[in-house]
């Protein structure tokens, strides 16, 4: 998943890559166990080459899957996949990797591809100026709270001027009452999206709830979320 050696010297200290991409085959990843441990690697992979380069330059996932045991029993495989792929968005990677199959036959099954369509909607919805979005991670200045068992990470557009953030929330059961809060975000009025990241028929909106508020120094605002996991968005609507 990182580089070692001197080629690592030669190409993380290279000036004129447009992008840098590797494979994540971590253990939790080419033999899963717990999409949570997915989700958590994904991350620290993410977070470590986004230090290297200094947020400078896009970093992405180029192949993973679970090579070591395939195929997957297909509702775990979608539980392994949702939890790659939201991880790997909301902590500042760029888009979500690329998926090598590890199924039988050897194609991304419609339960896999499903998985893709709340994260579409999520990406070509309105709020984020993505070729604006450094992609930071902000997991330190974003702060959820619940009386669960979380997982939590999330990105920005950059440190001095914040005004857009996405994020990923999971638990392994209801989430219920949370608090989100951060003194990071620029003045101004904001909107806050809740959306659902799992598949659903005939859905037009993934988004469940919006909440506009006011941020000078800080924000903090209570929350009920009756599922097991959550993305959002917070965007600036005026100055």
């Amino acid at each position: 998943p990182a580089l070692t050696g001197i080629l690592s010297g030669k190409l993380y200290r290279f000036d004129h890559i447009d992008f840098f991409t590797t494979h994540f085959y971590f253990d939790t990843i080419k033999d899963p166990k717990d999409p949570m441990k997915i989700a958590e690697d994904v991350v620290m992979n993410i977070n470590y080459h986004n230090y290297l380069f200094n947020d400078s330059i896009p970093f992405m996932d180029s192949e993973s899957g679970p090579i070591d045991r395939w195929p997957q029993p297909s509702r775990f495989d979608t539980a392994c996949y949702k939890a790659f792929s939201w991880a790997h968005l909301a902590s500042g990677g760029t888009g979500i990797g690329m998926r090598w199959p590890y199924t039988s036959p050897h194609l991304m099954p419609d339960y896999l591809l499903q998985v893709l369509k709340p994260i579409s909607q999520f990406i070509e919805s309105e709020g984020i100026d993505w070729l604006d979005f450094s992609g930071i991670n902000l997991d330190n200045e974003i702060i959820i709270s619940s009386d669960k068992d979380i997982f939590h990470t999330s990105s920005g557009n950059n440190f001095e001027d914040l005004t857009s953030v996405i994020g990923w929330v999971a638990s392994k059961e209801t989430i219920g009452n949370v608090v989100i809060e951060s003194s990071a975000l620029d003045e101004g009025t904001y909107l806050l999206e809740i959306w659902s990241d799992s598949y659903e028929r005939d859905v037009d909106s993934y988004i469940l709830a919006s909440y506009e508020f006011d941020s000078k120094d800080d924000f903090s605002l209570k929350l009920s979320i009756d599922q097991s996991s959550f993305a959002y968005k917070i965007y600036r609507i005026e100055s």
